[in-house]
């Protein structure tokens, strides 16, 4: 008789997750878009993920974590932090132009 030990993945909370995003945005003073701008998301994507909707991928939840304001901590929802390899190696300060740096 064969038995399967290894244990289930965590179940994703996307609904927990999103209620998280939100106050979390909230408290920070952030618009939906004004955050979609710091982070590189649509607006949309945000509103999803709010919602509960759809489940963020590992570059969506780096790109909020990397957002110091919001105090975004998904793992309490089942999400793992994302692995380095997953994200962006730079996040660009909000406002930055290339453009004026000439």
């Amino acid at each position: 008789m064969i038995t399967a030990s290894a244990q289930a993945p965590p179940r994703l909370d996307n609904i927990g997750l999103g209620r998280h995003l939100r106050d979390c945005r909230e408290s920070a003073g952030y618009s939906r878009e004004r955050l979609a701008k710091r982070t590189t998301l649509a607006e949309k994507t945000l509103q999803n993920l709010e919602m509960g909707k759809s489940t963020p991928t590992a570059l969506s939840i780096a790109k909020l974590i990397a957002v110091q304001e919001l105090n975004f901590s998904p793992a309490r929802f089942g999400f793992p932090p994302p692995n380095i390899s997953d994200s962006a190696n730079c996040f660009l300060a909000e406002g930055y132009n290339p453009l004026y740096m000439m």
